[in-house]
């Protein structure tokens, strides 16, 4: 029988799973766990930006990005098979609410930290916001959630009439459709726009969607058919969950040493950074982390992956921070120094998303 505690009792202090944000159960804890190791990449380009080093030691964590656009589309995905009668209005209020809001409130958090840090030290504010913008709010981070707010509804859309379609239409379709959308913005719509024209009008993170659309289009078009498949098959790939944790892994580190070594050749050729490399990562990662879902490992570093979401909003502002002692640090400019910070500013930036978590008052900074 259950009794109410004595008054007199001692404050429990809640276990760090206890105050993790809760997550919907379609969300997999393999996902979340994976989430970790995006979130540090994202940290970790960021770091190399910061302290100077070369694009060959910054692709390494390209990935993170790729990953975050590959959840978000497989979670559109998964959301309708959980609740298809949910209206398109509602699916995008729930959408605005998770990713606009957050957007406003840490694009104003970003501001007032740019006003003061400029008051201060003397820099202009204007050089200062010359790379703020609708699309790219005040911080060069913020330009993913009005992404994946604009292309979740357009999967929220698409994902219903997809599912009408014959299975193998949808794959042969989906194989085409991935396709022509990669070589139309690679080879096309990357090389026609106008970039002076976007950066006078301040619409230059316009330029990270044609690099990133067509991953998520295709994610919507293969997640969905991947969705489909029967439970005989899919009991038949659990069975290999180890192959495929294997090869996941060998496509993980071949494409980063691949991309590591490759990035001058690939600028060279294509006339792009080869974003498209960094969503292989980006899915290798996915699949690896999905086929170890059931170990102890993911177990343990599921709850920690649900608090990414605030560490990835806050880690610039912990970098800016930082940076002034950063520089003072020996090795700076160095890939072991600028590993050590990388490490630094992801735990603290964990710490802020915990301690967001914990305290009402902080709780206006999450979604």
């Amino acid at each position: 029988m259950l009794t109410s505690p004595s008054p007199n009792a001692p404050e429990v202090t809640p276990r760090f799973e206890s105050i993790a944000p809760k997550t919907p159960a379609s969300r997999l804890d393999a996902w979340d766990a994976a989430r970790l190791v995006a979130t540090f990449g994202i940290v970790w380009a960021h770091v190399c930006d910061a302290h100077g080093l070369d694009a060959s030691v910054g692709t390494l964590g390209r990935f993170g990005t790729s990953y975050y656009i590959l959840a978000a589309a497989l979670f559109t995905v998964r959301g309708y098979h959980r609740s298809a009668s949910r209206k398109f209005s509602e699916d995008a209020l729930r959408k605005a609410q998770r990713l606009l809001w957050p957007y406003v409130v840490w694009s104003a958090v970003y501001l007032v930290y740019y006003a003061a840090y400029s008051y201060h030290s003397g820099e202009a504010f204007q050089e200062l916001a010359l790379w703020w913008g609708p699309f790219a709010g005040t911080a060069l981070h913020l330009w993913f959630l009005p992404f994946i707010f604009v292309w979740g509804l357009w999967g929220s859309w698409t994902v219903p009439r997809l599912m009408k379609l014959p299975l193998p239409v949808l794959w042969m379709g989906g194989i085409l459709a991935s396709g022509l959308v990669y070589w139309f913005c690679y080879r096309i719509v990357f090389f026609a726009v106008d970039r002076p024209w976007l950066w006078s009008w301040h619409l230059h993170r316009l330029d990270r969607w044609i690099d990133e659309t067509p991953f998520y289009i295709s994610a919507i078009f293969l997640g969905t058919a991947f969705m489909r498949l029967g439970p005989g098959l899919r009991a038949k790939l659990s069975k290999h969950s180890v192959s495929i944790a294997l090869a996941s892994g060998l496509v993980f580190l071949l494409g980063q040493v691949l991309y590591a070594q490759q990035v001058n050749f690939i600028r060279e050729h294509t006339g792009t950074d080869g974003r498209f490399l960094a969503n292989l990562i980006g899915l290798a990662l996915l699949c690896g982390s999905t086929a170890l879902g059931h170990t102890r490992l993911i177990q343990l570093l599921a709850p920690a992956g649900r608090f990414t979401y605030v560490a990835f909003l806050a880690h610039v502002l912990v970098l800016e921070l930082g940076r002034d002692l950063m520089k003072s640090l020996p090795g700076y400019g160095g890939v072991t120094t600028a590993l050590s910070c990388a490490i630094v500013i992801f735990a603290v930036s964990l710490a802020v998303s915990v301690a967001v978590a914990r305290y009402r008052v902080f709780r206006w900074l999450r979604p």
